[in-house]
């Protein structure tokens, strides 16, 4: 399984029950297609690897339905602001995987579907 996948399925299982995965973001197939889902994007790039230890970006994408108002977007900052307290106070995932916070919460962003959306990063480190 993809680093990105299981950092994404961690905060869904535990701090963003709510919400359904996504792995690309394509706005014509699900759970996008779907306006009244809150969805989670992760993706991941590659950085340096050697003998012992693999390391990746991870970004993570919070968004909330489509057409959403001010209390959805206030809730989608919060949802978004604990899923990051979260993963920084449990860093590691499972025994091969690790993580620490590269970027805080940013956003609001806007997609063309209507929705908003708020991002934060990790670095991962697997073995």
């Amino acid at each position: 399984m993809r680093v990105s996948d299981l950092v994404r399925q961690f905060i869904i299982d535990n701090v963003a029950t709510t919400y359904k995965g996504a792995a690309i973001w394509r706005e014509d197939q699900y759970p996008f297609n779907n306006s009244g889902d809150k969805i989670i994007l992760t993706r991941q790039s590659g950085r340096s690897v050697d003998a012992m230890i693999r390391e990746f970006d991870v970004d993570v994408m919070m968004f909330c339905a489509v057409n959403s108002g001010g209390a959805e977007l206030s809730a989608l900052y919060d949802d978004a602001e604990n899923a990051l307290s979260y993963m920084k106070d449990n860093f590691i995932v499972n025994e091969d995987l690790k993580l620490t916070i590269t970027q805080d919460v940013t956003g609001p962003y806007q997609t063309g579907q209507n929705r908003f959306y708020y991002r934060f990063s990790f670095l991962a480190y697997t073995e």
